[in-house]
């Protein structure tokens, strides 16, 4: 069974970590180690520790250099105590070691009957002094710095084996079991158990989790927290403190080899898996890759004043990364928007399970648009404005797709990220036009627009001509359709839609700026599904238009009105 190892680091500052890499992994040392555990010394953020697979190593120059402190222990676990960082403790085959001189001497503190105890190993933030670990006989307790043990979590918590713990910033005690009974017979695994009295009296199960065996728990934010539990394919997460949890993780890909959260901030998290490392900024619904470092990560160490520094442990050495502010760097995945400061990205996700990360297309210098599965079936467009007021930049985004996907847009200037998600069955438009205030928190926006087939304004022509393509008029699918929009502000101005293919199927139009997309739309052959051609359109804009589509092959004119102030995406699947 493999158990995923958290390590939540807290360090004050990066700037002398000269050999981190800016955007991109670098090696800083352990060259050739296996290393399952990091800690960072709080009170002097240049002292690292690390265990690995030639023992505990200690730095005081930023990982540039290290010394051998216990050549004998194989830790998976290292705790630094805040409140007197001098107090180390580490998790190893040999039981519960502590060192009360900055890892240079240790001392042996019990436990030592099972190597079971080298991988679950916690310390209760609220009082530094309690600590938690698992050997053969259960899940242990001790108030005095290990020095004692107590047994724990008898009552109703399962006293078949823990496979995993966490304590939470209010001093609640989350466990897994490695076995559970049902009716008298024992199967692998079980749910997540959560306990408020120090592993004491009554125990309580979180809801809307299965039977699996949890290897990973980790607690993200504080006071106000997230908990994260991961099973061997799925992560699930609690926002009510592990009462009840949901299925979250689009874009994760398993098994996860680590798993942490930001302290500082509830809304990201980190998570090692078999290709690398991936982070979430919208509280673990949707993560995205955090640079190529193409081998998994077996410790992770954040730096909670600022989440965008990163120590990773691997089976070949220690990695760090800087996700510093400059230039985005544009791909077959991202967009660079905005004179290149805004970053944009997406994954989606189908309803039979099919999964991936959007296939970016520019468009113009502030938007651009996104296909998922054929590159002449635009999916989703997105543009970024600097709105009236200075430095607040607005985001939109219109859906020619029911697909789920997720938008990430990154300010390479700040570091400051938004996620839109939207649901399965569901097309929308939306614009945030509060996106990129100056400080303002990270936070997630659900989408949550039903998709609609709006009552198309249908005529019959009486006469047919080919289309052609003009200033104002886009010709899609091979040229059958003909598309004509007009617009009017507020104010009284109108005019026509000016128009731009982009391909086949598929064009937008802009109303008042060549580079202000307003409006995508696309036309597909859908007559294989229900016998007929669907029209999809998504709004990038609240101006009142009016959409008029033509076949030219029959004179059948369908028009889809969009009021003043409204923002939509439609899909009409019955349309011709």
């Amino acid at each position: 069974m493999n158990k995923i190892l958290i390590f939540v680091v807290v360090a004050s500052s990066w700037v002398s970590v000269a050999a981190a890499g800016d955007n991109e992994w670098t090696q800083v040392g352990l060259t050739g180690a296996q290393v399952a555990a990091l800690a960072v010394d709080p009170s002097s953020p240049s002292t690292l520790y690390a265990g690995t697979s030639a023992g505990i190593f200690k730095s005081v120059d930023w990982a540039q250099s290290w010394t051998n402190v216990n050549p004998s222990a194989l830790a998976t676990k290292l705790l630094v105590d805040p409140h007197s960082p001098s107090t180390v403790y580490a998790a190893t085959a040999a039981g519960v070691l502590r060192s009360d001189d900055g890892g240079m001497s240790w001392a042996p503190k019990g436990l030592s009957d099972s190597i079971d105890t080298a991988d679950a190993l916690a310390m209760d933030p609220g009082a530094t002094s309690t600590l938690y670990a698992v050997s053969r006989g259960g899940l242990f307790r001790s108030t005095d710095r290990g020095e004692s043990w107590t047994h724990v979590g008898g009552g109703s918590l399962p006293r078949t084996g823990v496979a995993e713990l966490a304590v939470g910033p209010d001093s609640t005690l989350f466990v897994s079991p490695k076995t559970f009974s049902i009716l008298g017979w024992f199967q692998d695994g079980g749910r997540v158990w959560r306990n408020s009295l120090g592993g004491t009296g009554y125990w309580s199960v979180g809801m809307g989790l299965p039977f699996a065996t949890y290897s990973g728990l980790a607690i993200s934010g504080s006071p106000s927290s997230i908990l994260f539990a991961a099973t061997g394919d799925s992560l699930f997460r609690s926002l009510d403190d592990g009462v009840t949890f949901a299925r979250v993780g689009v874009g994760l890909s398993f098994p996860l080899s680590s798993l942490t959260g930001d302290p500082s901030s509830g809304s990201v998290a980190y998570a090692g898996t078999p290709t690398g490392v991936s982070r979430t900024a919208d509280g673990g619904q949707s993560w995205f890759p955090l640079g190529l470092l193409v081998r998994p990560a077996t410790a992770l160490a954040v730096d909670p004043s600022d989440s965008s520094n990163v120590y990773v442990g691997t089976d070949a050495g220690l990695y760090a990364i800087h996700r510093a502010g400059g230039p985005c760097a544009s791909g077959p995945t991202t967009l660079c928007l905005n004179r290149e400061r805004f970053q944009v990205e997406t994954l989606w996700k189908t309803k039979d399970g099919r999964s991936g990360r959007g296939q970016a297309v520019p468009v113009t210098s502030d938007s651009g648009y996104f296909w998922f599965r054929t590159p002449t079936d635009v999916e989703l467009a997105v543009k970024v404005l600097q709105g009236p007021a200075p430095e607040r930049f607005w985001v939109f985004g219109g859906a020619l797709t029911d697909v789920e996907y997720t938008i990430q847009v990154t300010d390479m200037q700040t570091g400051q990220t938004r996620s839109y998600h939207n649901a399965q069955g569901q097309m929308s438009s939306f614009a945030d036009t509060s996106a990129f205030p100056v400080q303002q928190a990270l936070r997630s926006t659900e989408i949550d627009a039903a998709v609609t087939s709006p009552a198309a304004g249908a005529a019959y022509l009486g006469q047919t001509a080919a289309c052609a393509a003009g200033g104002t008029t886009l010709c899609l699918h091979d040229g059958r359709f003909q598309v004509d929009v007009s617009w009017q502000t507020r104010g009284g101005r109108q005019g026509a839609g000016q128009a731009v293919p982009l391909t086949t199927d598929t064009g937008y139009f802009w109303f008042f700026s060549d580079s202000n997309v307003e409006l995508v739309i696309k036309v597909l052959d859908g007559r294989p599904i229900n016998g007929h051609f669907w029209v999809f359109y998504g709004a990038l804009s609240d101006v009142a238009y009016t959409i008029t589509v033509t076949d030219t092959e029959t004179g059948v004119a369908n028009t889809y009105e969009n009021p003043q102030g409204t923002l939509s995406s439609h899909g009409d699947t019955e349309a011709f």
